[in-house]
């Protein structure tokens, strides 16, 4: 059962391509509940995402638009349309279901594709992919949070307490009427 989708969207679809490899790679317990996609080129890609996403009528999605630094100026046109059809999808989203729980959230994610000169470490990140890690991070955060509600909420299988020991359960308890009970049924026995 599929928990979270996260879409990435962008223009620059080896880009994409190596933020899902890299969210992937980091993925441990959430690899089966987590689904990752990612659609390049917004004329060519953004009505097919509108329409026909696996995530479109699910009930969490994540958005994030990469919007790299070196490419804003170029970028600016399609990352407009990419920001017009994910409002589309919003409302899309409320007439499929009926459900007052669907969420969705956009994240742009802004940085610098280029490490610098002045980092010399090669496994040094660039701008972009820390801000996207930051992202995911919180995602899959958030996902935890949400299984970790779900088991807490989960019907417990305790045995019940023998009818002898029901009055040892309030020790802890400080009304004089409760605790008149605890040992009057201590002195009985």
């Amino acid at each position: 059962m599929i928990d979270l989708y996260i879409d990435l969207l962008g223009e620059n679809a080896s880009t994409l391509s190596a933020l899902r490899s890299h969210f992937l790679g980091k993925l441990t317990q959430h690899q089966n509940t987590v689904q990752i996609d990612y659609y390049a080129l917004a004329l060519s890609s953004a009505r097919h995402w509108l329409n026909h996403a696996p995530s479109l009528a699910h009930q969490n999605r994540i958005i994030f638009l990469i919007c790299p630094a070196e490419h804003a100026t170029a970028d600016e046109a399609a990352n407009q349309i990419w920001r017009a059809v994910v409002d589309e999808s919003e409302t899309l989203r409320r007439t499929l279901s009926k459900h007052s729980n669907h969420q969705q959230s956009l994240q742009i994610i802004r940085g610098s594709l280029s490490k610098g000169e002045e980092k010399s470490d090669p496994q040094e990140q660039s701008q972009l992919n820390l801000n996207a890690s930051y992202a995911f991070a919180n995602a899959m955060n958030s996902i935890g949070k949400k299984n970790k509600e779900r088991e807490n909420n989960a019907p417990k299988n305790y045995r019940p307490l023998p009818k002898t020991l029901i009055n040892y359960a309030c020790e802890k308890c400080s009304d004089p009427q409760c605790e008149h009970k605890l040992f009057s049924s201590l002195n009985l026995n």
